[in-house]
């Protein structure tokens, strides 16, 4: 009986080995299954880390690329800007070489302003004999020798064209263009609406018509004013405006 006592308790420790050998083998199975979860998600995480590696290096090489794109483009920008000035400067010197060329072509050329309109049968020439004879007391006009005259500009309303005429002498041009400038004749043109001017190109007509405000000024002050060609000249300078402070 004590054999069997001895063989039942030792068949007692048996199966309580077993059972700690199983609780063993279910908690080293609980840990395998953890440690392949592990291994799972770092293998995710290497991935992944290995393509933002690769994202990183491809946004570095698109960034360097950026950058030369950039300097490419800025030096393209600089040697832009270089040609405009080129091209500006070449556009004022082409400007004041047609300017010039408008101006030669013109010197010979006055203006006679508020001379009453005849029809198409008027005879330009000799209106414009009369007004030197009788409007600015030259008694030498009819001997004017004129290549050309005639209206210029559309007609609107019943204000008078202009005519323009073309001397053949420019002593004789210089003759009529001083005597509009005297004080009696220039009053009484005036107030008979009639004028006399030199013919200028457009461009220079646009640039002295802010002008001329300050040389009526200026002259009011008794002071020698004259313009050449866009520019006014005060006393022998060139009077520049003021710009007005931002």
């Amino acid at each position: 009986m004590d054999e069997v006592k001895q063989i039942k308790l030792q068949l007692e420790s048996i199966k309580n080995i077993e059972k700690q050998v199983t609780s063993i083998n279910q908690k080293l199975s609980e840990v395998e299954k953890k440690m392949k979860s592990m291994d799972s998600r770092l293998e995710e995480n290497e991935k992944s880390c290995d393509f933002m590696s690769s994202e990183l290096d491809k946004s570095k090489l698109d960034v360097k690329k950026t950058k030369e794109d950039l300097k490419k483009m800025h030096k393209s920008v600089q040697g832009l800007e270089k040609n405009s000035d080129k091209l500006f400067d070449k556009t004022e010197k082409l400007d004041e070489q047609l300017v010039d060329l408008e101006s030669r072509s013109m010197r010979n050329n006055l203006l006679f302003y508020g001379i009453p309109e005849e029809g198409t049968d008027e005879n330009c020439k000799q209106l414009a004999k009369d007004f030197c004879k009788n409007i600015l007391k030259i008694s030498s006009a009819n001997e004017f020798v004129f290549d050309n005259a005639h209206r210029i500009g559309e007609k609107k309303g019943s204000k008078p064209r202009p005519v323009v005429v073309r001397f053949h002498y420019l002593e004789e041009r210089e003759a009529v263009r001083k005597s509009s400038f005297e004080r009696d004749i220039a009053d009484a043109m005036k107030s008979a609406k009639r004028g006399v001017g030199a013919q200028l190109p457009r461009s220079v007509r646009e640039a002295r018509k802010p002008l001329y405000p300050v040389m009526k000024r200026a002259r009011d002050e008794h002071k020698n004013v004259k313009f050449i060609g866009k520019k006014l000249f005060i006393e022998g300078e060139e009077y520049i405006p003021d710009i007005p402070m931002e």
